[in-house]
């Protein structure tokens, strides 16, 4: 019950983050053409890439280090990783504008864009990493809502002037800038003896050695975008990132909820024995498991209908085709992050998952090129697919070498696939021609699942139940 309530929480948190990412959708794949939607994708993943390079390993090593931290401590690590942002920070725009200085002026813009939009959205995911550690995340949510309404009102200031790309990234900077505030306030008054200098040290041994495996992981996630623009032409990459970023960032803010429902008690099982560990972990795998698969069945399930909602009529006739092959593959992804991702973290054996993320954006690369000639837009998304597939798979496979995972449970994991598809057999029933049947699709998916779910566990509820009384 207390997972429920903090489920419940978060949805609050992050349900008008949401509402704003599919808003923004819908008019950004109006106002843009194929062609700048692929540009602006293009720009955005490129400045993903730096970020990764730049700041990712200062976010992963603060998640870890804070929830084991005392009150006193945790403030001080935070603040060590706040100095390591800023240096990090000056480091990159100082070398993106040396290298703008030496290429072409009509690529000069876009490097400086690239290099502030880094640096943006570094400090976001560093604000999100703290808030999340600090477990106030309605605070966040509100933050981001914000955050959702200065993006769209810039860029539709920018909407109503010839500078309609590149004023969307202009737009997108100054959301992220305005969401790191907090610690560019912190930063200004930091004084020697709110930080620790050891703890700068811990974070940069933990942290250096993952800047590899998330270069690589950048290659997975970005490598189809890339190579339609080479292969083909921007507008692919459009298309393409219509779907991808889309289907992305939904699920990611819904499993993002359960993520963060989960994140302390997981981090609390780190310093448990090996029984307790392997209780928490055995929970917490069937939490996710009851909440993604039917999530991934019904988004499926209801796809069709919310990109004709989404997309105008030209966009959705491309793009709709590669959707579930999207989907799916972020159901890889967040398996591996949400179940397998933990036996690295608790063994501190992070460098392990460079050959999972190796083998996976190699076969997604391989597969780009082999498919995408042929097979356009549904061959790069199969290939990501793939992909995503070969890197859940590949890191469960070590993973088990250096960790005990807890065995999955069989008849639980049929009941709830069996659940999640006949919910989607159920929805894709439902006519999706208005907003009206798309969102009765929605409740009776959700009521459908509920009732099925309940059905293949009464035993196990009804004993629960009784013992409670």
């Amino acid at each position: 019950m207390h997972m429920l309530k903090k489920i419940g929480f978060y949805i609050v948190a992050k349900f008008v983050p949401l509402l704003v990412i599919m808003l923004t959708t819908y008019f950004f794949s109006r106002w843009l053409t194929p062609s700048q939607y692929g540009q602006y994708s293009l720009v955005i993943s490129i400045a993903s890439g730096l970020s990764i390079i730049a700041f990712q390993w200062i976010n992963v090593t603060l998640g870890r280090l804070i929830p084991k931290s005392s009150a006193d401590v945790k403030i001080k690590i935070i603040n060590s990783g706040l100095i390591l942002y800023f240096i990090s920070s000056i480091l990159v725009l100082f070398l993106c504008f040396i290298f703008g200085e030496f290429i072409e002026d009509n690529f000069k813009t876009s490097s400086y864009l690239i290099a502030l939009l880094a640096v943006a959205l570094g400090g976001f995911e560093l604000s999100q990493r703290i808030f999340n550690s600090e477990e106030r995340v309605l605070a966040f949510g509100i933050f981001q809502g914000i955050r959702g309404v200065v993006f769209f009102s810039f860029a539709l200031c920018f909407y109503y002037t010839e500078y309609i790309y590149p004023g969307v990234v202009y737009a997108l900077i100054a959301s992220y800038i305005l969401l790191s505030t907090p610690n560019i306030y912190k930063l200004l008054f930091l004084r020697k003896k709110d930080f620790i200098p050891n703890s700068i040290k811990e974070i940069a041994v933990f942290g250096f050695p993952l800047i590899l495996t998330y270069v690589l992981l950048y290659v997975l996630n970005s490598s189809s975008k890339i190579l339609l623009t080479v292969m083909l032409d921007e507008t692919y990459t459009g298309y393409f990132s219509l779907g991808s970023d889309t289907v992305q960032m939904i699920i990611i803010s819904v499993m993002g909820v359960v993520q963060l429902a989960i994140y302390p008690i997981v981090i609390g099982a780190y310093n448990k024995n090996d029984e307790d560990r392997y209780n928490i972990f055995s929970k917490s795998n069937q939490w996710v498991l009851l909440i993604l698969l039917p999530v991934t069945a019904g988004f499926i399930g209801i796809s069709k209908g919310l990109f004709y909602f989404l997309l105008p009529e030209e966009a959705y006739l491309r793009v709709i085709p590669i959707v579930p092959f999207l989907i799916i593959a972020n159901l890889f992804v967040q398996l591996k992050s949400l179940i397998f991702d933990y036996a690295f973290h608790i063994s501190k054996k992070n460098g392990k998952q460079f050959l999972p993320v190796f083998c996976g954006a190699f076969t997604s690369v391989a597969l780009n090129v082999m498919l995408i000639d042929g097979y356009g837009l549904e061959g790069s998304a199969f290939s990501y697919c793939i992909g995503c597939f070969v890197y859940m798979t590949m890191s469960y496979l070590i993973g088990r070498k250096i960790f005990k995972y807890p065995s999955i449970d069989v008849g639980f994991l049929f009941k709830v696939t069996v659940s999640s598809l006949l919910m989607l057999l159920i929805v894709i029933q439902i006519p999706n021609d208005s907003i009206f049947q798309f969102v009765i699709s929605i409740v009776v998916g959700a009521l459908s699942y509920i009732a099925l779910i309940t059905t293949m566990f009464y035993p196990q509820l009804k004993k629960y139940i009784n013992s409670n009384n």
